[in-house]
């Protein structure tokens, strides 16, 4: 196993394999996500405008078997954000631990 870190527009280098991986793993229960790469890419584009993202990935060979994305809540979706805001809350000061994302298959 391998680890390797993305920051910010980094991430993007690695786009298809990220996507595939969170199809992958959330397709099972208890997500049962049908996403597609074309609305994962557009999805992830939101942690490459983030200056303070993080994305943290472990690789089998050349396979994409585990990651996981940080990112301050101030850059995160209106989706995600607007909750917190109707609270009152200071968005600045809270940092957003994506899920994280294994695939393990028989193989392994």
């Amino acid at each position: 196993m391998t680890y390797k870190t993305f920051k910010s527009e980094e991430i993007k280098t690695i786009f298809e394999d990220l996507a595939n991986l969170r199809i992958t793993v959330f397709r099972d229960y208890p997500y049962l996500y049908e996403g597609t790469l074309e609305y994962e890419k557009e999805y992830l584009q939101t942690y490459v405008r983030s200056e303070k993202s993080f994305l943290f990935t472990v690789f089998a060979g050349d396979k994409m078997v585990g990651a996981t994305t940080c990112i301050p809540l101030a850059d995160e979706t209106g989706e995600v954000k607007n909750p917190s805001l109707k609270l009152g809350w200071t968005l600045i000061l809270f940092f957003i631990l994506g899920k994280v994302s294994y695939y393990r298959n028989s193989e392994d």
